[in-house]
């Protein structure tokens, strides 16, 4: 049938009905608390979107709590302090583990000596040879085996353990009488007893302690000057001793205690420099034991080898 061109002809919608669609899916459960969950509050009208058949993004109500895990627990103290190191070593007849930490109060003033940025707390535990560390019970600072108060170390290169296992060599630092080197031993019938001490001058940055591979001598490495920078312009820094070598005298006296002796007595030869060395190790080698052949980093970049020569007391590169 033709129709007129003025009638009009009616849809089953006006084209200006909004058309009503379904809304989207809601999700009313939560994600299920666990210590590796985290679960992030988004607001109610966050849209859902399905980016991956196996992937699904929850709107979650805005008072979802989050799960965090329980903070860990420390052994030591709470709060926690900074652990400047942790170190496994051996003797013959025993495992030693050692903990380094920072004490909590400011290093003191001592006279006439540089104040160093912090000193540090030593334990030691001494542990049957075999020793399970994983599976035994924590290692409680009440029981451990050796403890030092103060000493001055930044890193587990700070102190040393004969090859023998049976001395200790570090830096500590006394309030009536300033920086010492000192030596004491490691066997179970004389455990911390002081065999030697050294008094050493300014010393606040120590970096390395070790022993020859003799056991005859200690190496003591300096990380930052030791006197204060000349105030006068244009002066040239002055030099200092970067690394000091002294030998190493474990005899005890006859009232049975340690010497006590100063570093020039004791000292075979050190090092004046401007450098400033982040670590010295000897040669490990036998053939270099006896001429205490050495190497030290310097902080900027640089590595200087060296051998003793005693017939003028003298390191030499």
């Amino acid at each position: 049938m033709r129709l007129p061109t003025h009638i009009p002809v009616s849809f089953p919608y006006p084209t200006h009905t909004p058309v009503a669609l379904p809304s989207p899916p809601t999700y009313p459960f939560r994600c299920p608390p666990h210590q590796h969950t985290r679960c992030v509050a988004l607001p109610t009208n966050t849209p859902v979107s399905f980016p991956h058949p196996h992937t699904r993004f929850v709107p979650l109500p805005t008072h979802t709590p989050i799960a965090l895990p329980s903070p860990p627990t420390y052994p030591f103290r709470s709060p926690p302090r900074p652990q400047r190191c942790v170190a496994f070593k051996r003797s013959a007849s025993h495992e030693m583990f050692f903990v380094a930490e920072t004490n909590a109060e400011p290093p003191p003033d001592v006279e006439e000596h540089m104040k160093p940025p912090f000193t540090v707390q030593l334990w030691m535990w001494m542990l049957p040879l075999g020793h399970d560390y994983m599976s035994a019970g924590k290692c409680e600072p009440a029981a451990a085996s050796f403890h030092i108060q103060r000493s001055v170390m930044y890193s587990d290169a700070g102190f040393d353990v004969s090859k023998c296992g049976r001395y200790l060599a570090l830096c500590e630092l006394d309030t009536a009488s300033g920086y010492h080197l000192k030596t004491f031993s490691l066997q179970p019938n004389s455990l911390g007893q002081v065999l030697q001490t050294v008094a050493l001058p300014n010393c606040p940055y120590v970096t390395s302690v070790q022993f020859s591979p003799l056991v005859a001598s200690v190496l003591i490495g300096y990380g930052r000057c030791q006197q204060q920078q000349p105030t006068l312009g244009g002066a040239a820094p002055p030099t200092y001793a970067v690394l000091r070598c002294v030998a190493f005298r474990g005899d005890l006296d006859a009232d049975g205690a340690g010497q006590r002796v100063a570093a020039d007595d004791v000292e075979l030869f050190s090092i004046d420099s401007t450098d400033e060395s982040n670590v010295a190790l000897f040669h490990p080698h036998a053939s270099a034991a006896g001429l205490l052949a050495f190497l030290y980093a310097t902080k900027d970049g640089r590595i200087r080898a060296f051998k003793y020569d005693p017939q003028v007391r003298d390191a030499r590169p």
